[in-house]
């Protein structure tokens, strides 16, 4: 390989790896935007309460249960997961320290943000 042929590789990584940072802020700043707020049940004691998304997007760990279907929505095909099950961990004001609880309302969620996620997608692609 050429010094110019390494070179370009070179910009062209740089270009991914800033679409990637881009593409990561801008939807991250979008759903924040949203102020959506997150009905959760504690694993452990059973009590419900609200969590904002700001405290959803902190929290990094998560077990789900989904099962994956491909279904037609008019001229498209969506093969998105179907959650039946997700939870975080959060400080649950009952128990005390950190829990495992049952966000009761993600699919509401998902499909709030699917749409911002999708156009930044299609930015970072350069379709828009």
């Amino acid at each position: 390989m050429s010094v110019v042929e390494i070179t370009a590789l070179g910009m062209l990584f740089a270009c991914l790896i800033a679409g990637v940072i881009w593409f990561y802020k801008n939807s991250k700043k979008a759903v924040l935007a949203t102020g959506f707020v997150f009905r959760v049940r504690c694993e452990k004691c059973g009590m419900e309460y609200m969590v904002p998304v700001e405290l959803f997007l902190k929290s990094n760990a998560s077990k789900t249960k989904a099962k994956t279907r491909t279904q037609i929505k008019g001229a498209m095909l969506d093969h998105s997961p179907q959650y039946n099950y997700m939870a975080k961990k959060f400080h649950c004001q009952n128990c005390g320290g950190s829990q495992w609880a049952e966000i009761l309302n993600y699919v509401e969620y998902n499909n709030r943000t699917r749409g911002i996620v999708l156009k930044n997608v299609l930015i970072v692609v350069g379709v828009l």
